[in-house]
């Protein structure tokens, strides 16, 4: 029996939503360090912060170092590009 090959599925709109998503996870993590420091930046409280599930950045991230890796990347980004 030949199997039919996969669709490929592509979203403008999910595209949009899950870059969404990440963003609203660095902000969050950029703000619990902040406040509270490496400690503090538990993944449940980062997740809590963007609204999201635990699960959901562990999707995105992989885990707590890629994740705080990730935000500093964008932090810096943001101020060599003047975007604050």
């Amino acid at each position: 029996m030949a199997r039919t090959p996969r669709r490929t599925y592509s979203s403008d709109l999910r595209t949009a939503q899950a870059e969404g998503t990440r963003k609203a996870i660095l902000v969050a993590a950029g703000k619990v360090c902040r406040a509270g420091g490496w400690a503090q930046a538990t993944v449940a409280a980062i997740a809590a912060e963007a609204g999201v599930s635990k699960e959901s950045v562990y999707a995105i991230f992989g885990n707590k170092v890629t994740l705080i890796g990730e935000m500093v990347k964008a932090s810096v980004a943001e101020e060599v590009h003047g975007q604050h």
